[in-house]
């Protein structure tokens, strides 16, 4: 989580990478595939670095789950996955309140998180706002079919694939 006084903020990797790579995609697009423009011609972009922020925000707390039963959990959130042994990366990421940032975090499209939160309800708006983003079913359209049929897919294509995602 951030602290200010020590100049640390949420990493941002991690936020941009699930939306660049994995849900919304850098360009806004139109259900066929294409690029949404503005009035002077340019690409839309779907989100800027105050949203990659916010992202960041809503996303920390989440670290290895380094409890073992019947022990005292040492928490070393500085150690990176070389301190553990390796039966750790199968187990699932756990949350933990004191690293979670519980401020206000504003999402794409209006989605809002309160403050006060828990990193478990945090992470659900962050998958609602990418879910319900227009720009899903295209751009995980064009990935798909890029990787499994054609890497030049036609644009009624795009939309009949994005259509079926979105029913």
């Amino acid at each position: 989580k951030a602290d200010p006084e020590n100049n640390i903020r949420p990493d941002e990797n991690f936020a941009r990478e699930v939306m660049q790579l994995f849900t919304i995609g850098l360009r806004e697009l139109n259900q066929d595939g294409s690029v949404k423009v503005n009035s002077k011609g340019e690409a839309i972009e779907t989100y800027d670095q105050e949203t990659i922020t916010q992202y960041a925000a809503a996303l920390t707390g989440w670290y290895f789950d380094t409890t073992a039963p019947d022990t005292d959990p040492g928490y070393d959130f500085a150690c990176g996955i070389a301190c553990f042994p390796m039966d750790i990366t199968t187990k699932p990421m756990k949350a933990f309140d004191i690293i979670h940032q519980k401020t206000e975090k504003r999402l794409l499209r209006g989605y809002y998180i309160p403050p006060g939160q828990r990193a478990e309800e945090d992470v659900q708006i962050v998958i609602d706002s990418l879910f319900n983003h227009p720009n899903l079913a295209p751009f995980f359209s064009m990935h798909l079919i890029r990787q499994m049929v054609t890497s030049t897919p036609p644009s009624g294509y795009i939309s009949r694939v994005s259509a079926a995602f979105n029913n």
